[in-house]
């Protein structure tokens, strides 16, 4: 094979396949639970009231139930790509006990082709902890069922030791 073919081949394959890859993760991506915490200027508990598709994006509408870090309007809307309904998940992590959650960069959030980041999806009668400035992180949108959350206690311990 010519040098010429393989010269070719290699660039046709990178361009082929770099279209699959993100180059600009959205903010959070790889943050560690602390980073995560403290690099985001804003952390709220929130609830869906609302969401509404489109042929190619869903639009979720969230009421704010608990300022934890920051200001916020009384509702936030976050935009994402249409995904299933299959694609959401329930799992909030043993109320975050699970060793896995702790030790792993994972949360309840698929990580799909092509968004650069994970695909946070929200359902009524569910709350959430979300970190609206770091939706790269696979823990800014975790389901939070009661206030003894291992995730929402940590999260909210380190705040306030933050801000005294």
């Amino acid at each position: 094979m010519s040098a010429m073919k393989i010269v070719s081949s290699f660039i046709l394959y990178f361009v082929i396949f770099s279209s699959y890859a993100c180059f600009l993760p959205k903010k959070g991506s790889n943050y560690t639970l602390e980073e995560l915490i403290d690099k985001s200027d804003n952390i709220f508990m929130v609830e869906m009231s609302s969401v509404s598709k489109s042929e190619f994006t869903v639009t979720y509408t969230l009421n704010v139930i608990e300022v934890i870090k920051g200001v916020s309007n009384k509702q936030l809307t976050f935009l994402n790509l249409e995904v299933n309904s299959r694609s959401y998940r329930q799992n909030d992590f043993n109320n975050h006990n699970d060793p896995d959650f702790w030790s792993k960069d994972i949360g309840r959030s698929k990580f799909p082709c092509c968004i650069c980041g994970p695909a946070h999806t929200f359902k009524k009668g569910h709350k959430y902890l979300y970190f609206p400035d770091s939706l790269g992180a696979f823990k800014s949108a975790e389901i939070i069922k009661s206030s003894d959350d291992k995730w929402y206690k940590f999260v909210k311990l380190r705040v306030s030791r933050k801000h005294t």
